[in-house]
């Protein structure tokens, strides 16, 4: 819970107040009125974690309905890290205390080898415009160093051998330390770089699964030489982001430093732990290993099949909607359906007012294209303003790979983000997910 609100407060922080009551590209496709999405948006997690703390009789079953209706409000994309938070608390709801560190590990597995597998791609091992080189390269460059061409070729490897030697280890009895550790510094650097509520959110699964008892997470003693990595994590993090000129004013100064904190605190809880293997766990375990298994096989299967991208723990693979990659062979034919949208030529101020400035410039770019539930959802509120964007269905030129318009427009349906709501339209961009 208190995970996904540091990522809440980023959000909130990156778009401002303006941006929360905007309701054209719900991720599961219900568009709840303005008023109660402001109010899902700022209260719910909030409420939720308050109902967590005071353990009042129901209280996370309270805490995890108030994390569901915060879920119908989230807009354009859900992140895997939001996504991982939900799984969890569900988790804590339903499965007995003695089997949850187990669940919380086979969890964790299921994370790392996924992000692994998803990666295993020509395009994102060897293509120049890898993310892991891409990304690499332009923090590397942000704080003054220039890493030698040979050097970034070989990150994506890099990044891959990491995550599967972390989702192994997890699941070798008395290696799983070794495995938080690697984990541990493969997450502080996501976070210095922009990315730490996901960093934030793995550790606290980490703290739960490694945590001595099953009572969760327990503080160090203050004198504990783990508390190093308070102090480390929120310097370098505020340098880091400073150095690389992202520090853009005071409420980025408090989030990051927030975020920072709340890992370096989290960091403390799992460095302290000097054993492996946890509580005793139940029975039950065996038949959870075989159920988190099969669901992280099911997720893979969906990806294969085209049925779905978002929400499968594909970061920043590369892979997008009609890839190329062996691992998009199966798509469906007329899934996914992305348009393109033209700005009408006068455009009403309720209608900006309605989508927002920002979002209404990307979603009709000449380069981008959108899915049909942001579509379907933003000619909604352009016939409130007697308007259009004239939407055409875009299909992929299996001869350039670039996405091209057709005559026959069917209208768009109305359907959960299973997809990234806005793509480049040209599959030579990078596409970080």
């Amino acid at each position: 819970m208190g995970g996904l609100l540091v990522h809440q407060v980023g959000r909130v922080t990156e778009f401002g107040l303006a941006e929360i009551r905007r309701n054209v590209a719900p991720v599961f496709a219900v568009a709840l009125p303005p008023r109660l999405t402001v109010l899902l948006q700022l209260a719910a997690l909030p409420a939720a974690l308050v109902a967590v703390l005071l353990r009042p009789a129901g209280g996370l079953v309270v805490g995890l309905v108030l994390v569901l209706l915060w879920l119908l409000s989230v807009q354009r994309r859900l992140a895997n890290h939001v996504w991982l938070a939900a799984i969890s608390l569900l988790v804590l709801a339903c499965v007995p205390v003695g089997v949850t560190p187990v669940v919380f590990r086979d969890l964790l597995a299921g994370l790392y080898l996924s992000a692994a597998v998803f990666k295993m791609t020509s395009e994102y091992l060897f293509g120049q415009r890898s993310p892991g080189r891409v990304i690499a390269d332009h923090y590397a460059r942000a704080v003054g160093l220039r890493v030698p061409a040979h050097l970034l070729r070989w990150v994506p490897t890099v990044v891959v051998a990491v995550e599967l030697v972390v989702g192994v280890l997890i699941m070798v009895p008395g290696m799983e330390l070794w495995a938080m550790y690697m984990a541990l510094a493969m997450h502080w650097m996501f976070g210095i770089t922009g990315n730490f509520p996901f960093a934030v959110i793995a550790m606290v699964l980490w703290t739960a699964a490694l945590s001595p008892d099953a009572v969760g997470p327990v503080l160090p003693v203050p004198h504990n030489p783990a508390w190093i990595a308070l102090p480390v994590s929120l310097v370098a993090a505020v340098v880091f982001r400073w150095r690389a000129g992202k520090l853009r004013g005071w409420p980025f100064v408090v989030r990051d430093a927030v975020d920072s904190t709340a890992f370096g605190v989290l960091a403390a809880i799992a460095l302290s732990y000097s054993r492996a293997g946890g509580p005793a766990v139940l029975p039950a375990a065996a038949v959870a290993h075989w159920v988190v298994g099969a669901l992280f096989l099911l997720n893979a299967a969906l990806v294969y099949c085209g049925v779905k991208l978002e929400w499968s723990f594909a970061m920043f693979s590369g892979m997008r909607p009609f890839g190329r990659s062996w691992w998009q062979r199966g798509g469906l034919r007329d899934w996914p359906r992305y348009y393109s949208l033209t700005l009408p030529d006068k455009v009403p101020a309720q209608l900006v007012r309605d989508i927002g400035p920002s979002f209404l410039y990307k979603v009709t770019r000449a380069d981008a294209v959108v899915h049909e539930s942001v579509v379907h959802h933003l000619e909604k509120a352009a016939a409130r303003s007697r308007t259009t964007f004239s939407p055409r269905t875009m299909v992929s030129n299996p001869r350039t790979g670039d996405l091209e318009p057709v005559e026959d427009s069917p209208r768009p349906r109305r359907t959960p983000l299973l997809f990234p709501a806005v793509i480049p339209r040209k599959f030579d961009e990078i596409y970080l997910g």
